[in-house]
């Protein structure tokens, strides 16, 4: 799916709240959703199989990035208030979602990404990645409805190299979606290596990220490189 030129309200998918009749999105030579057109604003993607097949249980890779943003007023993964899982990204040759260009307003909700239940269907790449993103604010995670589950990506959970203001909370990362198994990422769970102001976890009830799994000798559960700035770390469960 290419979006391409200026739009409004796109909807890719339901929001009906239920997993039940997706899209199947796969098998396709580059990403499998593309987002490119710089006014392009109000895309809701939900309840849709990206990369995987239609049993929910193998791989069926798009050649890129399962969904790739590069330019975008504003888009919105799953239903900020619902605890069900509305997305199932998967087993892409890239990344499952990479923010980067000057997209904005981003918000990744409700969605497994890497991983159905404790079954590992890992992204080639991070689970989800954000870079080259100077005006982007994304927001991964809503607390206590929204959790994300990323897990078994080959490469991070959460990569975050640019941007300001990015929020990370209540997801599972590096585990099964009942937190209580690992999944591991590859390279770890979260990675920021630059921008600034980034929140992982927060002092709501709800806010921490669960984040395990990771047990390699350069395989940290959170990794802060020397270009970021000013990240806060609150009431996460770690390791």
């Amino acid at each position: 799916i290419l979006i391409a030129d200026t739009s409004n309200k796109i909807t890719i998918g339901s929001t009906d709240g239920t997993l039940d009749t997706p899209n199947v999105i796969s098998g396709n030579t580059s990403h499998g959703v593309s987002i490119t057109a710089a006014s392009t604003g109000s895309v809701t993607i939900a309840e849709n199989y990206i990369g995987i097949n239609g049993a929910a249980n193998a791989a069926l890779a798009n050649g890129g990035d399962g969904v790739n943003i590069t330019s975008s007023g504003g888009v919105t993964f799953g239903v900020a208030s619902s605890s069900s899982t509305l997305n199932l990204i998967g087993g892409n040759t890239g990344d499952g979602i990479d923010v980067t260009s000057n997209a904005d307003t981003i918000g990744i909700y409700s969605s497994s990404i890497g991983v159905n239940n404790a079954t590992d269907l890992g992204n080639g790449g991070d689970g989800i990645i954000v870079q080259g993103s100077p005006t982007a604010v994304v927001t991964i995670g809503n607390g206590t409805t929204g959790q994300n589950v990323v897990s078994g990506n080959a490469g991070y959970g959460v990569k975050i190299a640019a941007g300001n203001s990015h929020i990370v909370k209540g997801n599972s990362i590096g585990t099964n979606k009942a937190a209580n198994g690992a999944v591991a990422n590859d390279l770890g769970g979260v990675n920021v290596t630059g921008g600034s102001s980034t929140t992982i976890g927060g002092t709501g009830s709800g806010d921490g990220n669960t984040i395990g799994g990771h047990v390699g000798a350069n395989d940290a559960d959170i990794t802060v490189g020397s270009s970021a700035s000013g990240v806060g770390i609150y009431g996460n469960y770690i390791g």
